[in-house]
């Protein structure tokens, strides 16, 4: 997930795995950014983005309502368009990176990662 204000990018991380829509929403309430400026947060078309059903059934807003409350306007990428996202970017790299150094065990790929 990223952020970006108008100078500068920022990056945060959700490590929570198959997060669901709560998740999603969970993480977003706890960035902490000054109202004062306007964000813009880029996103791929996955269905917790958009949810509103299961959100409200929750007692919660939905995802687009919260982001507008904290002064977030999301931009959603073109579907089926991969190389438009960050994130996929560097998952290629580190394909990439892990095929050149060919490990066989598990020791060895976490050895590779964590350089």
């Amino acid at each position: 997930m990223q952020l970006i204000a108008e100078d500068e990018c920022a990056f945060y991380l959700n490590e929570v795995p198959r997060a669901k829509a709560v998740d999603f929403h969970d993480f977003i309430k706890e960035i902490n950014l000054p109202t004062n400026e306007k964000y813009y947060l880029l996103l791929d078309n996955a269905k917790i983005h958009r949810a509103i059903k299961v959100l409200l059934k929750k007692g919660r807003l939905p995802i687009k309502e919260l982001l507008a409350q904290m002064n977030i306007d999301p931009l959603y990428l073109v579907a089926y368009c991969p190389q438009l996202n960050p994130v996929e970017l560097i998952f290629n790299f580190l394909r990439s990176y892990v095929e050149e150094h060919e490990p066989r065990t598990f020791e060895e790929l976490k050895h590779i990662i964590e350089k």
